[in-house]
């Protein structure tokens, strides 16, 4: 309530002009308020347009007072990944060979960490365990033909950060690749040597 108060503070405006300002963009009547009065005020502060609609400010306003009032519920790790997320993230990470990669990290990160890095994933993609753990089985097998070069840790296959701050997925492209039927490069196209 403070931050909503302080904002109408900062913007020059009554509790009661914000009530007309947020039931004009409702649609709504103002009962018990002088609503004459107030659309007055509000046009010569430029709040209003000509023909009582709401100028550019009066919408930032409204955005930014509804703002405050937004409750934001986290969901539990459970919700977000099911009952048995934790043996699931042990499956995911044991795909994954016990060894260090070329880049000299290990290439398997801490539970804890992967399970940040799931929660971010189910947040954003919608993907099965069997999705994952058969996209995950691919990307090691094609690492591994590569001797392990250019290969993410588990926690970076999952979700890494951009240099602009953004993520990207690749488990998420390998998810995708699978789910669309696409094939997997095992075989060796070309069976003879050409002199």
């Amino acid at each position: 309530m403070k931050e909503m108060f302080n904002t109408l503070i900062r913007n020059k405006l009554t509790p009661n002009r914000f009530y007309v300002l947020w039931a004009i963009n409702q649609k709504l009547t103002t009962p018990l308020v002088n609503t004459e009065a107030e659309l007055r005020v509000l046009k010569r502060e430029n709040w209003l347009l000509e023909d009582l609609k709401l100028s550019a400010k009066s919408k930032k306003l409204i955005k930014e007072i509804e703002a405050h009032f937004k409750i934001i519920r986290k969901k539990s790790s459970t919700q977000l990944m099911g009952d048995d997320f934790t043996d699931k993230i042990k499956k995911f990470n044991e795909i994954y060979p016990n060894r260090k990669l070329p880049s000299g990290q290990a290439a398997r990160s801490a539970v804890s960490n992967l399970e940040s890095a799931f929660r971010w994933f189910f947040s954003n993609h919608e993907f099965t365990w069997d999705t994952i753990l058969k996209a995950t089985k691919q990307y090691i097998g094609e690492r591994e033909r590569e001797n392990w070069k250019f290969t993410r840790k588990s926690q970076y296959f999952v979700r890494k950060q951009n240099v602009d701050k953004t993520w990207d997925s690749l488990l998420a492209d390998f998810c995708t690749h699978i789910e669309s039927g696409g094939q997997n490069h095992d075989t060796n196209h070309f069976k003879e040597k050409v002199f």
